[in-house]
């Protein structure tokens, strides 16, 4: 039972009943069903419900069931389309005293279908069905919406299904009120209007003192005046009576100022005293030639390994000038690898004719290796 009806907890506040599955009698699945609607009822014959809907539609035989128990409860019964509303769930919304829509939520009707198969004689039988079916949906509509069954019929479109928006939905009259989230449409703040109550009157704003941004998401009736919100609804105000004239404000004269008392002369101010700035003499920066500078920084690391027993052109000299190294940073590299090359002497036992420049590279490798 708490899959379809929500008990209100709070005194006057109505009970919810579910429609936010197919309306069908299965043997494996937990439908939406006449006998489940029905029970909810009774367990509130005389309370106020309010049937939330986001159905794709089903079953005629049990969408009728639930529209006539709906229909007969002796509590009100307000019906809010949340998602969608689709053929039967467009009968079961005719149901309600009042039927909100919000302006997100969609609703489609159809003609009834079925899938039959048979001799002539069995289709024919299916169409007279259906043809019953169709004028069920439409005597639903037409009490709800004051139109005529014929009127009701042009609605279950023969070639497709037809979709309806919650403005269509109203201008057909299925449904009351467009439904429009409190946080986008209240014109007071979110606590001011959350903590008034119908009775209450909440405000009545006069439709000039509206901002436009926001006049343009209400639904604007014909002739309106003015607004009056209470709670989340906002209801259309037509009579002068009602609205509040608008008043340009009061904006109090400008008295002029009393005339200021002389103010006392004020202390005289010492300046301080201020050092006499001594003139240097400016320091003459001589223009650096970057070619004679990286002339110089290749010479300077060739010098440096030459002093520390390496050829000034091995690899790793090379190495150092290629990739731009100041003398600076290639003095550790230089005297890791001269000691390197110390630790493993120019001629070994496996080699003791080893050429100088080899034992230079072997050394270089070695000491890379160490690190």
């Amino acid at each position: 039972m708490s899959r379809f009806f929500i008990p209100s907890t709070v005194d006057g506040a109505p009970h919810q009943i579910l429609v936010f599955d197919v309306i069908y009698d299965s043997y494996w699945e937990e439908d939406v069903t006449g006998q489940s609607i029905n029970v909810a009822l009774a367990l509130v014959p005389d309370d106020e419900v309010l049937v939330r809907i986001n159905c794709l539609g089903g079953s005629h035989k049990e969408g009728v069931a639930i529209y006539n128990a709906l229909a007969s409860h002796k509590g009100k019964v307000t019906v809010r389309i949340e998602g969608y509303a689709c053929s039967m769930a467009v009968v079961i919304a005719c149901a309600g005293d009042h039927v909100e829509m919000y302006e997100t939520a969609l609703g489609m009707t159809h003609k009834s279908a079925v899938w039959e198969s048979g001799n002539a004689d069995d289709l024919r039988a299916a169409a007279e069905m259906l043809d019953l079916a169709d004028q069920s949906q439409a005597k639903a509509i037409a009490r709800k919406t004051g139109k005529t069954e014929a009127e009701a019929l042009l609605l279950l479109d023969t070639q497709r299904d037809t979709w309806h928006s919650a403005d269509d939905m109203k201008a057909i009259g299925i449904v009351d009120a467009v439904i429009i989230p409190e946080k986008f449409s209240a014109l007071l703040d979110k606590k001011g209007a959350s903590a008034l109550v119908e009775d209450e009157g909440a405000a009545i704003i006069a439709k000039a003192l509206v901002p436009a941004a926001v006049l343009a998401t209400l639904d604007a009736a014909p002739g309106a005046l003015g607004y009056r919100i209470t709670g989340h609804k906002i209801l259309a105000m037509k009579t002068e009576e009602e609205v509040p004239a608008v008043v340009p404000p009061v904006v109090p004269p400008v008295e002029p100022a009393e005339p200021a008392e002389p103010a006392e002369p004020a202390e005289p101010v010492v300046p301080p005293v201020v050092p006499p700035v001594i003139p240097v003499a400016p320091v003459a920066v001589l223009p650096v030639d970057p070619v004679v500078a990286e002339r110089q920084r290749g010479q300077s690391i060739r010098a440096m390994a030459k002093k520390h027993g390496l050829q000034p052109d091995d690899d790793l000299v090379n190495t150092l000038i290629n990739d731009g190294v100041t003398a600076l940073q290639a003095g550790p590299m230089i005297m890791a690898v001269a000691k390197s090359i110390g630790d493993h002497t120019l001629t070994t036992p496996n080699n003791p004719n080893l050429p100088h420049a080899e034992a230079q590279n072997h050394g270089w490798d070695a000491a890379y290796k160490k690190r």
